[in-house]
C-alpha cells in the first residue's frame, strides 16, 4: 500500500501521530529524531524504506511494481517471474514504458518441475 502525503515535512506528521506508525527499523540516532516504537504490531503503517526518500514508483498491476529510493538500488517486483529474469533482463524503464504505452512485454523463462511428485 502506497500513500501519497502532501506535506512539507512528512516526518513531522509521523512524529505527531506516532501511534499509527511502526518506526522500529529506523536508525537509533536518526536525523528525524523519531523514536523507535511499535515493532511488528499489526494494523499500523511502516516505512519500508527506513527513512530513505522514495523518488519514483511505477505500479503496472497487482504485484508488479518498481520503485526508486535515494541511495539504494532500484526495487523491482513481478509475481511469477524468476528473480534472475527480473534482475538481468528487466529494468525500471521497462515498467515505465509498459505503463505509459499500455503494452505488454514478455520474457522467456524455464522451470524444472516434477509433475509426479506426491
Amino acid at each position: 500500500l502506497i500513500h501519497h502525503v502532501m506535506s512539507d515535512d512528512v516526518y513531522e506528521l509521523m512524529e505527531r501521530d506516532i501511534a499509527r506508525f511502526d518506526m522500529s527499523n529506523y536508525f537509533q540516532n536518526n536525523i528525524y529524531g523519531i523514536l523507535l516504537t511499535h515493532k511488528k504490531i499489526s494494523g499500523i503503517m511502516k516505512d519500508e524504506n527506513n527513512g530513505a526518500i522514495m523518488t519514483e514508483f511505477v505500479g503496472v498491476r497487482a504485484k508488479m511494481y518498481a520503485l526508486k529510493v535515494e541511495g539504494k538500488k532500484d526495487t523491482k517486483r513481478a509475481k511469477a517471474v524468476n528473480r534472475n529474469i527480473i534482475a538481468r533482463t528487466i529494468n525500471f524503464d521497462d515498467y515505465t514504458y509498459c505503463l505509459r504505452e499500455e503494452i505488454e512485454t514478455t520474457r522467456r523463462q524455464s522451470y524444472i518441475r516434477s509433475k509426479l511428485h506426491e
